[in-house]
C-alpha cells in the first residue's frame, strides 16, 4: 500500500490569474510591437532615401535583360527643387525604360512579343516590316555613312564562338589568322555584301525590307547563318546616344553615362563639372591608365582598345597563345580583327558616339596606323610610350617613361 501511494499523482494545484496583470502584458506587447514596426519603417525609409551628391543609377527593366556589365550611369542628385529620393526615382524610371527599349530592339538573338527587333527582322527577310522609329533611324544612320558593318552579323557570330572557347587548342583551330578555311568563309560573306546580295531597304512610314538573294540564302542555309544583320560593337554607341538624349530631353543633365566597351557621354551643358578621361595603353603587356585628361566639356567619347582591360572584357576579347588578341573590331574588307595601335580615343563636343565611331573606325581597324583626322573629332593615341593628341590638352598623371606630344594636321 505504501508503494502505491508513492506512485499516485498529486492533485493539480489551481492558481488564480490576476486579470489586471494580463491586461498590462497585452498592452506592453502591443506597445513593443508598434515600436518594432516604427523602427523598421524608419530604417527602411533611411535605406531608401537618396542623399544629395554623386550616386550610381542602376536600371530596373521589366524584361529579363542584364545591362550591369555594360553601363555605368553616375548622377549628381540634389540640384533641383524636388527631393533627391524623388529625383532618383524619376531618373531611374526613365533610364530603365530607355535601356529596355534599346536593348530589346537591338537584340539579334531573342524576339519579344509585339516587338519587331533585329532578331525578328533576321528571321523575316524578304518581307516588308513596320519597325520602331528608333530602329529605323539606326539603319538610316548607318546607311548615311555608307557602312556595310550592319551586314557582318555572320562574322560577328563567328567571333562570338571563338571568344567563348574554353581552351587554347580550340581557339587556335578557330582562329581566322591560322585557318584558311575561315578566311575563305569570311571572304564569301563579304563578297555577297559587296555584290548587293543583302540590303536593308528603307521604305516610307517606318517600313523596311531586308532583301536577301537566292544565292546568299542558299549559302546561309548551308552554313547555318541566322544573324544576317547585327550592330556588333556599334550597339552600345547607339544605346548611349539614345539614352542620353532621353535624359537630356527630360531635363536630367547632371551626370555621365559610359560603357565598358569604350563609349561615354557627359550630359552637362553648363561646364559645371570636371570629367576625367582615362588614357589606356598596354605597357609591358600590363593594361594600365597611362594618363588622364580633365575636361568640363559635354563631350561624347569613343575609345577603341586592342587589349583586355576590364574584367567583363572576357566577353569581348580572347588572348591567343602568341599574346595577340582577337575581338569584335574586325575589318569589313577581310573579316580579320585588327588594331593599328593599342588604343585610340576619339572625342567630340558636337557629335554623337555613333557618328564618332563611324568616322573613326577606319583609323583603328587597320593593318597600319596613320595619323587620324575627321571633321569635328579630336584624337588621342598611344604608341611606343608616346601619348599623341590632335588638340591642345593637358595630360595629367603620365605613366613612367611616357611623354605627351601634340600632333598638328
Amino acid at each position: 500500500m505504501k508503494k502505491n501511494e508513492e506512485n499516485t499523482p498529486k492533485p493539480v494545484e489551481k492558481i488564480e490569474i490576476n486579470e489586471s496583470h494580463l491586461k498590462l502584458r497585452v498592452i506592453l506587447f502591443i506597445i513593443s510591437f508598434c515600436v518594432v514596426i516604427i523602427c523598421a519603417i524608419i530604417i527602411l525609409v533611411n535605406y531608401l532615401k537618396e542623399d544629395d551628391g554623386w550616386t550610381s543609377i542602376e536600371a530596373n527593366p521589366s524584361v529579363d535583360i542584364n545591362c550591369s556589365e555594360d553601363f555605368v550611369f553616375s548622377y549628381d542628385l540634389g540640384n533641383t527643387d524636388i527631393s533627391s529620393t524623388k529625383e532618383a526615382r524619376e531618373i531611374t524610371l526613365l533610364y530603365s525604360e530607355a535601356i529596355e527599349k534599346a536593348y530589346t530592339l537591338y537584340n539579334p538573338y531573342k524576339m519579344y512579343d509585339e516587338i519587331t527587333n533585329i532578331a525578328y527582322i533576321n528571321s523575316h527577310y524578304n518581307e516588308e516590316l513596320t519597325i520602331d522609329p528608333l530602329l529605323y533611324d539606326t539603319f538610316a544612320t548607318i546607311k548615311e555613312y555608307d557602312s556595310n558593318y550592319l551586314y557582318l552579323g555572320p562574322i560577328a557570330a563567328y567571333y562570338e564562338d571563338l571568344i567563348s572557347t574554353s581552351n587554347e587548342t580550340e581557339a587556335n583551330a578557330l582562329d581566322p589568322y591560322q585557318n584558311d578555311a575561315v578566311k575563305a568563309y569570311f571572304n564569301d560573306i563579304i563578297e555577297f555584301i559587296n555584290n548587293g546580295d543583302i540590303n536593308i531597304d528603307l521604305l516610307d512610314n517606318y517600313r523596311i525590307k531586308l532583301s536577301i538573294s537566292d544565292d546568299y540564302k542558299s549559302f546561309a542555309i548551308e552554313n547555318e547563318i541566322i544573324n544576317f544583320i547585327d550592330l556588333v560593337w556599334l550597339k552600345n554607341a547607339f544605346i548611349i546616344d539614345y539614352v542620353s538624349s532621353a535624359l537630356v530631353a527630360a531635363g536630367h543633365t547632371n551626370g555621365t553615362i559610359s560603357s565598358y566597351d569604350g563609349y561615354s557621354k557627359n550630359l552637362d551643358n553648363t561646364n559645371s563639372y570636371n570629367y576625367i578621361l582615362n588614357i589606356l595603353d598596354n605597357p609591358s603587356k600590363t593594361p594600365s591608365i597611362v594618363g588622364k585628361v580633365v575636361t568640363k566639356k559635354p563631350i561624347s567619347v569613343v575609345q577603341f582598345r586592342g587589349f583586355m582591360y576590364y574584367q567583363s572584357d572576357i566577353n569581348r576579347y580572347i588572348k591567343m597563345s602568341d599574346g595577340t588578341y582577337r575581338h569584335y573590331y574586325f575589318s569589313s574588307v577581310d573579316g580579320l580583327s585588327k588594331a593599328s595601335v593599342n588604343s585610340l580615343t576619339c572625342y567630340s563636343d558636337s557629335l554623337s558616339c555613333v557618328s564618332i565611331a563611324l568616322k573613326s573606325m577606319k583609323f583603328f581597324i587597320n593593318d597600319s596606323f596613320t595619323t587620324p583626322s575627321a571633321e569635328g573629332v579630336e584624337f588621342i593615341w598611344c604608341k611606343d610610350s608616346l601619348i599623341s593628341y590632335t588638340e591642345s590638352i593637358v595630360i595629367e598623371n603620365i605613366y613612367p617613361n611616357y611623354k605627351g606630344e601634340e600632333v598638328n594636321d
